[in-house]
C-alpha cells in the first residue's frame, strides 16, 4: 500500500514530500521521504534516543521527525536541541505547552524563546535525506546520547551538518559559520571544520543588534575549537554564532 502511494503521489507532483509513521523496515525505505517516529506520552526522553538508534542503524536516505506532542517544558529543553540536531522540528500547539499531561497554558517567554532559538539553529543546517545520522542511546539513564548529522556532499563533506553537544545544547554548521543554542547555561567547547579560519565569535539576541561575546575567564579560540560560556536561550539569546572562513 505504501509503495502504491508513493508511486502514484509521485507521478502527480515528482518533488511532493510523502512520509510514514514508524518505518522501520529497510524494504519500505524507498517509498518514504520522511520518518515520523510515534511519540509514547511517557514524562521522560529516554525512548527517543532507544527509536532514534533503532531507525538509523537500519534507514538511510531520510528525514526524521519525532512526534512532540505531548510535548511537556521539562521534555521540550531537548526536542528544539539535541533532538533538532537529526530531527525536523514540528510545533503542533503553537503559543501553547502542555505541562504537566492534558494541561494546556499560554507559554512563557522563557519557553518561547528556547523554541526560537532551536529553530533558528537547526535552520543554519537544514537537513538533507542524504545526510549520515548516527543516534546511540546513552549506556546510563542520565548521560548524554551520542547525537551527529554529517554531510555526504559539498564543501562541508564528511563533516558535522549538526552536533549534540549535551541533551539540552547542540551546534549546526554550514560553509560560513556554526550556531549554538542551549537551554542551560555552560560552558562548552565547540568543534569548528578542520583548517576553517575564525573570524569572529557572537551572540545574536533575540531582539536587538548582534554583540560581540567577550572573552572569558578561560575562554579561546584554540586550533579546531572555539571555548566559550554560553547562557540559557530562554533569556536574553536567541543563538551564539562563530564565523569562519573555510580554506
Amino acid at each position: 500500500a505504501q509503495k502504491l502511494l508513493y508511486e502514484h503521489a509521485k507521478k502527480i507532483k515528482p518533488h511532493c514530500c510523502v512520509s510514514k509513521v514508524g518505518v522501520a523496515e529497510p524494504c519500505v525505505q524507498p517509498y518514504a521521504d520522511v520518518n515520523m517516529l510515534c511519540e509514547d506520552h511517557t514524562p521522560w526522553t529516554d525512548s527517543w534516543y532507544e527509536r532514534g538508534e533503532i531507525a538509523t542503524r537500519l534507514l538511510r536516505d531520510m528525514i526524521y521527525l519525532t512526534d512532540p506532542w505531548q510535548n511537556s517544558v521539562t521534555k521540550a529543553s531537548e526536542y528544539y536541541t539535541i533532538m533538532a540536531a537529526w530531527c525536523t522540528n514540528e510545533v503542533p500547539d503553537v503559543n501553547h505547552m502542555v505541562h504537566p499531561y492534558g494541561v494546556f497554558f499560554p507559554m512563557k517567554d522563557r519557553d518561547y524563546n528556547r523554541r526560537r532559538a532551536g529553530v533558528h539553529t537547526q535552520a543554519n543546517a537544514p537537513l538533507n535525506a542524504t545526510d549520515e545520522i548516527c543516534v546511540r542511546k546513552p549506556a546510563h539513564k542520565h548521560e548524554t546520547p551520542t547525537v551527529w548529522r554529517k554531510r555526504t556532499v559539498g564543501r562541508l563533506k564528511g563533516w558535522y551538518a549538526a552536533l549534540a553537544l549535551g541533551r539540552r545544547t547542540f551546534v549546526t554548521y554550514s560553509e560560513t559559520e556554526a550556531r549554538i543554542a542551549t537551554t542551560e547555561t555552560r560552558t562548552v567547547r565547540v568543534p569548528v571544520p578542520s583548517g576553517a579560519k575564525v573570524k569572529a565569535v557572537e551572540m545574536i539576541p533575540q531582539k536587538g543588534r548582534k554583540a560581540k561575546w567577550p572573552v572569558l575567564p578561560g575562554a579561546k579560540i584554540d586550533g579546531d575549537h572555539v571555548t566559550m560560556k554560553i547562557n540559557d536561550c530562554g533569556g536574553k539569546a536567541l543563538y551564539y554564532r562563530i564565523t569562519y572562513r573555510l580554506l
